[in-house]
């Protein structure tokens, strides 16, 4: 119950994420971050996973239907990621060199 309530509030009252906005999420296989992709799927944003496996990756894209699924322990994670570009909402599950990553990454389209 937690996962959604905690997850749901995060996206619509701090991120406040809208239908066609961009979304990623670390942490995405866990249970908060696979709620997060599904709540973003469901309010029409493109939604970014991160996880740690290709196993992981292929189960969010098929099973969640993410629009990308990213393996964080892949050799070119931070060129692969760089391609999602512009981003509205970044829910972060795991702190660190993402959250410094991602925070330091251009929201503004340039």
């Amino acid at each position: 119950m937690c996962s959604y309530k905690c997850t749901s509030q995060g996206l619509k009252k701090i991120g406040e994420l809208k239908s066609g906005e961009t979304l990623v999420v670390s942490g995405a296989a866990g249970s908060v971050g696979s709620v997060a992709c599904q709540l973003g799927k469901a309010a029409g944003a493109k939604v970014y996973a991160i996880a740690g496996s290709d196993d992981k990756c292929r189960w969010l894209e098929k099973e969640l239907g993410v629009d990308r699924a990213f393996n964080y322990k892949s050799r070119n994670f931070y060129t692969d990621v760089k391609q999602v570009g512009y981003l509205d909402v970044y829910f972060d599950n795991v702190g660190g060199e993402f959250h410094k990553f991602f925070n330091a990454s251009p929201r503004d389209g340039s």
